[in-house]
């Protein structure tokens, strides 16, 4: 082989070569360019965020403009263009406008006050519809109405009256009217249902509520669904099931109050139910004074839709306790 030809030198050996001592390292002409910096708004874990309130707060400047400062500025670049006799009629025209809607605002006010006010009326009650269809009445033989106007919601009862019997039993009616002194929003006007059976005896057939809201006195007619007891009435009647069979006779011990009926076991003085006399009915016992000394006497009281059966053993416990219930119950009553 010729002494001037050298053999080909692998890249590994001219890198080596390159990085010798004296020798500068070559240029690397990516590594030159340089990278635009990207702004990033970083927020730290458990920060708030950075909004336009907290901006302000830092002194920072607002960088999104209010659109009601904007809306403003609008406005007042076109209100200078408007002359005074335009600017005069849009005025008389809000002037009128807002005079308009108060004193709609103060009628309808007025009108709720006034609805408020007790005023005199003649209340009647017309006649009940679809009774057939609410209770079994094959016994009654004629049926009134109880009506109280009561003051909401819970009373006192303020009138009290009656209307006559009527006998048709499959559709109801009545022409007698009352005079009321005193019927406002505040009130309700409570009229129970009540049957005459074949023996005499009171049955209850319903209650119907009609509330008199505000605007009442525009109306002349009113009705409400009959439904079941609410408030008390003071005649005492039978409720439309009644199940007055006696059942086992058990040794109890009543306790009588002024708003209250408590009775206790006989044995442990432990109170079983507490009635509320003002919230009761009570049964009328045909019972009659007799020497059987084996014959016990009831007592019938209705309350929460029970009928509930005590028995005395003498018809002189019988009436004193029917009159002491029936007197309490009759205080609680009156306004």
């Amino acid at each position: 082989m010729p002494s001037n030809l050298r053999p080909a030198r692998r890249p590994s050996e001219d890198t080596m070569m390159s990085n010798q001592a004296g020798t500068p390292p070559p240029l690397d002409v990516k590594k030159l360019e340089t990278e635009p910096e990207q702004e990033l708004e970083l927020e730290m874990p458990g920060t708030p965020p950075i909004n336009d309130q907290s901006r302000r707060a830092w002194g920072e400047a607002e960088t999104v403009l209010n659109p009601k400062l904007d809306a403003a500025r609008r406005l007042l670049e076109q209100e200078k263009t408007h002359t005074e006799a335009s600017r005069a009629t849009r005025n008389r025209a809000a002037a009128v406008a807002q005079r308009s809607i108060r004193s709609f605002l103060a009628r309808r006010n007025m009108d709720r006050r006034l609805s408020a006010v007790g005023r005199p009326v003649d209340l009647q009650i017309k006649q009940v519809q679809g009774l057939e269809m609410l209770c079994d009445f094959r016994n009654v033989v004629s049926i009134y109405c109880n009506v109280r106007v009561l003051k909401k919601p819970f009373g006192p009862f303020m009138f009290h009256f009656s209307t006559e019997k009527s006998i048709n039993v499959n559709l109801p009616t009545w022409e007698d009217k009352f005079f009321v002194p005193m019927l406002s929003s505040k009130c309700d006007i409570v009229t129970t249902l009540i049957g005459v059976t074949n023996t005499g005896r009171l049955r209850f057939l319903g209650q119907a509520i009609a509330a008199m809201e505000p605007g009442w006195e525009h109306n002349r007619t009113f009705s409400a669904p009959l439904a079941k007891w609410k408030f008390p009435v003071e005649e005492s009647m039978t409720p439309a099931s009644a199940s007055p069979s006696r059942k086992n006779v058990v040794t109890r011990w009543g306790v009588l109050t002024d708003t209250s009926f408590h009775l206790f076991d006989n044995t442990t003085a432990k109170r079983l139910f507490s009635l509320d006399l003002g919230k009761l009915q009570i049964i009328k016992s045909s019972a009659q004074p007799k020497s059987d000394p084996s014959r016990l006497f009831p007592v019938k009281l209705y309350a929460k839709g029970t009928v509930y059966v005590l028995y005395t053993s003498s018809y002189a416990q019988q009436q004193s306790w029917e009159y002491k219930i029936n007197l309490h119950r009759r205080q609680l009553l009156v306004p």
